[in-house]
């Protein structure tokens, strides 16, 4: 049936407040209020972006000081274990997840009709603009997320800018001999910091393990640890330890860097770009 063009007129003026009214209840329920994150990297970029308010469980490793740069922040929250039975018990409008390891959880989520958004570890700094960008989106606080991106950008360009042209070599070596080579996140950070990584320069791609013995033929000027007080706690932290690795010095510096600041890509890599510039002033 096709009304008259002035009773359509009518009829759309009546209508305009119940569709403003729509969209904008449409807009407030976009806005998540209860937000679990199963994983320590959104765990921590959540809190970087909107704080605790709105964050009703994060992962249990939040809670470690060796791996979680927010262990403060979150002291109070429910922690979960990423089971979908935890997850539930919250009734959350989002959970935040990893992309990979934890995939069959999260298409269980989507499944039970969960909203779901599973972050992918960044492998570059560009990446994780990216990451920051979209998950700042998701929560409803882009603005915010411009502004940690331009301050992670700001204080990272100041360290490049005083790089200096000498460039030594350094080397990451994390239990059971693991590193990061060419076209990781750790490899872009070092190279701001003003070292050149032994890892990518030894055929290193992404991350990748280096036995002992081709580390002290490449004797690197800076080899970095994780974790600092807590070398040869276990069998794969033993290697960190062996006493051929005293032979290489005094032409090799030793630096413990927290583990923290690599296992999830965030704002505290400013952290550890700083650190790396300081051994290298020294």
């Amino acid at each position: 049936m096709r009304f008259p063009r002035r009773r359509r007129l009518h009829l759309s003026i009546l209508l305009l407040p119940a569709v403003l009214l729509v969209g904008t209840a449409g807009a407030r329920a976009a806005v998540p209020a209860r937000i679990v994150s199963t994983n320590l990297c959104t765990d921590q970029l959540a809190v970087a972006l909107i704080g605790t308010e709105r964050l009703a469980s994060v992962s249990f490793l939040a809670a470690d000081p060796t791996l979680s740069n927010v262990v403060d922040a979150v002291r109070d929250l429910p922690a979960n274990h990423a089971l979908v039975e935890e997850i539930a018990r919250f009734d959350p409008d989002l959970v935040l997840a990893g992309a990979h390891r934890e995939r069959r959880l999260n298409d269980r989520l989507r499944r039970l009709g969960y909203r779901v958004h599973a972050l992918a570890a960044p492998n570059s700094l560009a990446e994780l603009r990216r990451a920051v960008t979209d998950l700042a989106a998701v929560l409803g606080v882009p603005e915010r997320g411009a502004a940690l991106i331009a301050g992670m950008e700001r204080d990272l360009a100041a360290l490049a800018a005083d790089a200096g042209a000498a460039r030594p070599t350094a080397l990451v070596y994390r239990p059971n001999g693991y590193t990061s080579g060419a076209g990781t996140l750790v490899d872009e950070v070092m190279r701001l910091a003003g070292f050149d990584n032994l890892a990518a320069r030894s055929g290193v791609a992404g991350g990748g393990n280096l036995s002992l013995e081709s580390l002290v033929v490449a004797a690197p000027d800076l080899i970095v640890f994780d974790n600092p007080g807590e070398r040869g706690w276990s069998l794969a932290q033993r290697l960190q330890a062996h006493p051929v690795l005293d032979r290489l010095r005094p032409g090799t510096r030793f630096v413990a860097l927290p583990g923290r600041l690599w296992v999830c890509a965030g704002p505290w890599i400013v952290e550890a770009a700083a650190r790396l510039r300081a051994a290298r002033n020294r």
